[in-house]
């Protein structure tokens, strides 16, 4: 049903009574839909329960990106142990540099700006299946590099197998038939320079990654 949610909030015209059918049908986004508006960030004094009322309140992008998280949280809520990075960690970077891509977008190449949050929420997608080949001896190596301001992980990955999780996630990307910008950023977040097709969209992601992970190790830091 995401699927759907992102198809009908792509189309300039998408049907507005379709998208609540679909909100309706999946009990993860309307609860998340309605957990939205009634929160004191909207600060509605009274309570909503209409599904119609609040996606007609929040707007397609807000539900757009309801849908994208609802999607892809069981997948990114993982403990990724060999890097020793904690599940709430790992979904918080996600989610953050999904929310950096699309500011940075928004300034510098705004008809990509929906893009650039979901290359931000997906671009560690690779970090998953190398996490399985990371074995005790090797977590010495990574480890510590969570502590770093910017963690060169794709560089201990090379190190180690030869490969690292942008080429991974290259892989992954073309499995699941992702488009050709959103392959590129997941592909090549770590070397914006290299894919000339979408360089400048490549480079949104990069500096995202890398804003996102200051703005954790700041909050971090206040902690």
């Amino acid at each position: 049903m995401s699927q759907k949610i992102l198809e009908i909030t792509d189309e300039e015209e998408g049907s507005r009574e379709e998208l609540i059918r679909c909100v309706s049908l999946d009990q993860a986004i309307a609860s998340k839909v309605l957990q939205l508006i009634n929160s004191a960030y909207y600060g509605i004094k009274q309570k909503v329960s209409s599904l119609e009322v609040a996606v007609g309140l929040l707007g397609d992008k807000q539900i757009r990106d309801i849908a994208i998280i609802c999607a892809s949280s069981g997948l990114l809520r993982s403990d990724i142990r060999g890097y020793g990075i904690p599940a709430d960690q790992f979904w918080l970077h996600s989610v953050t540099t999904a929310f950096a891509g699309r500011l940075i977008a928004e300034k510098f190449k705004p008809d990509m700006r929906e893009t650039a949050f979901a290359a931000g929420l997906l671009h560690d997608i690779g970090k998953l299946v190398i996490n399985r080949l990371i074995e005790e001896p090797h977590r010495e190596i990574f480890w510590p590099l969570a502590g770093e301001k910017v963690p060169g992980y794709h560089s201990r990955e090379i190190e180690l197998f030869g490969f690292d999780h942008c080429t991974v996630g290259f892989f992954i990307a073309r499995k699941w038939e992702f488009p050709e910008d959103l392959t590129a950023a997941i592909s090549f977040h770590h070397y914006p320079d290299f894919d000339v097709a979408h360089r400048d969209f490549v480079r949104v992601i990069c500096f995202a990654d890398t804003v996102a992970h200051l703005m954790v190790m700041g909050m971090n830091e206040r902690r």
